[in-house]
């Protein structure tokens, strides 16, 4: 193996470890400037499905509102 194929394997190891610790959705309201926090949730890819839901729900309650979502491991302190 050489040092490029190291790297990527290396790489793909902490993407992998990043994705399974548990996250959480971070909604931004650009209008209001008021931020909410959902979640702790199992792994980063509940909480993009959770980003996913919350946004059609927002679109459909608050159509045109400008909300930003953010998805984000915990780490213990």
């Amino acid at each position: 193996m050489d040092e490029q194929e190291s790297i990527l394997q290396a790489i793909s190891r902490m993407i992998t470890t990043e994705i399974e610790r548990p996250h959480v959705l971070i909604c931004a309201d650009q209008a209001t400037g008021t931020t909410s926090y959902l979640g702790p949730f199992p792994d980063g890819l509940s909480a993009l499905v959770a980003a996913d839901e919350q946004e059609r729900q927002d679109q459909l309650h608050a159509p045109g509102d400008a909300f930003v979502y953010t998805v984000a491991p915990l780490y213990r302190p």
